[in-house]
C-alpha cells in the first residue's frame, strides 16, 4: 500500500490481490468520503509533541486551520514518558478539543507524565469552502408500507418531534 507523508510517497504492507484492505492515513489532506450534507469530509494526520501545560487547556502547536467548517471527529495518541503506554483518545490523562474561534486544536493535560509527549492526532472535517447540496434533516415522520414501519425525512427547522400512527 502506499501512503503520503510530507510530500514523500512511501510503500508500507499492503493487502492481497494488489489491493489493500486497510484505510489509508496521512500527513497530507485527504477526501474520504460525503458528510451528511453533502459537503466532502476530509482526514489529515499530525505529529505533535503535547503542551508543556498541566492542568489546563492549551493550544497544540499547529498552525490554525482557517478552512475548516465542521469539527466532526479528533482521533490521537499519546506516548506516556517513562511507562510502555500509549493513551488512544481523551482520557483521564487528557482531553482533545476544538477551539471553534481560533481554529485550533486543544488539549487539557492532566498527567505530568504525558507532558511534552510524542502526540499523534488525526482531524476528520468539512470546508467552508464546499458549499452542502444537501438540507440537513430536522423533522423525522413516521410512514406506513405494507409489512414494516419505516421512517421518512422531511426538512424543517421545526423543533425535532417523533410521532406515531396507531394500525
Amino acid at each position: 500500500m502506499k501512503i503520503y507523508s510530507n510530500g514523500k510517497m512511501l510503500e508500507v504492507g499492503g493487502g492481497s490481490g494488489g489491493g489493500s484492505s486497510l484505510e489509508t492515513y496521512s500527513t497530507e489532506e485527504q477526501r474520504i468520503g460525503t458528510w451528511i450534507d453533502g459537503k466532502p469530509l476530509y482526514r489529515k494526520t499530525y505529529s505533535s509533541t503535547t503542551p508543556n501545560a498541566l492542568k489546563a487547556w492549551a493550544d497544540v502547536s499547529m498552525n490554525p486551520l482557517s478552512e475548516v467548517d465542521q469539527m466532526l471527529f479528533i482521533n490521537s495518541r499519546v506516548d506516556v514518558h517513562n511507562e510502555n503506554l500509549l493513551i488512544f483518545g481523551g482520557s483521564i490523562s487528557f482531553s482533545l478539543g476544538w477551539n471553534k474561534l481560533t481554529k485550533r486544536v486543544r488539549i487539557y493535560n492532566d498527567y505530568s507524565t504525558t507532558t511534552k509527549a510524542p502526540f499523534l492526532f488525526t482531524l476528520y472535517y468539512t470546508k467552508v469552502t464546499d458549499r452542502a447540496t444537501i438540507d440537513f434533516p430536522t423533522v423525522l415522520t413516521p410512514e406506513l408500507e405494507e409489512s414494516n414501519q419505516n421512517y421518512t425525512v422531511a426538512a424543517s427547522t421545526a423543533p425535532v418531534e417523533f410521532c406515531s400512527k396507531e394500525v
